[in-house]
């Protein structure tokens, strides 16, 4: 069953690699780090497929299951967010974000615009005023263009592009 979701994943067929992957995950016969990469790999080729609900449920067992590849996190992210799913896409941005600024480092102006834009979907004033605010000193962020300032962000190609891995 794992070479044939091996095979399947070389081929492009999605669907067929997912299904032999998920049977090897629930199989329980795994090694834990063999377990997380498939975990992270079913993660992968769902988002890869547009399947964003079962990106992020992956996505969010490899983290649960104490994954420490930090692009995992930004796959769960944007598959909440492309999946519509803005108050999950909102809560892990945040953790990042808080991370971030706890540590000292500064938060990348493409998540804070997508935080923001998930506050203006949410309808919450208070997380908007938090993102913006960041923005405004976040690197390149005071020379942003207004549409990327306002609630409509998510019509800005570059964040689309950014969320959907297109740089």
């Amino acid at each position: 069953v794992h070479m044939r979701g091996i095979a399947a994943a070389g081929a492009g067929a999605i669907p067929t690699a997912t299904r032999s992957f998920e049977a090897v995950v629930a199989g329980g016969r795994l090694e834990p780090a063999d377990r997380a990469r498939m975990v992270e790999v079913l993660a992968q080729l769902h988002f890869q497929a547009k399947d964003y609900s079962k990106a992020a449920t992956w996505a969010g067992q490899y983290l649960q299951d104490g994954g420490t590849n930090a692009e995992v996190r930004w796959l769960l992210i944007r598959s909440y967010y492309l999946g519509g799913e803005f108050v999950g896409a909102a809560r892990e941005l945040r953790g990042v974000i808080d991370a971030d600024l706890k540590s000292g480092a500064t938060p990348q102006l493409e998540r804070l615009q997508l935080l923001a834009n998930c506050y203006a979907r949410l309808g919450d004033n208070a997380g908007s005023a938090f993102a913006l605010e960041r923005m405004s000193r976040a690197p390149g962020g005071g020379d942003a263009p207004i549409d990327a300032r306002r609630p409509s962000i998510a019509h800005d190609d570059r964040v689309l592009h950014a969320v959907r891995g297109k740089r």
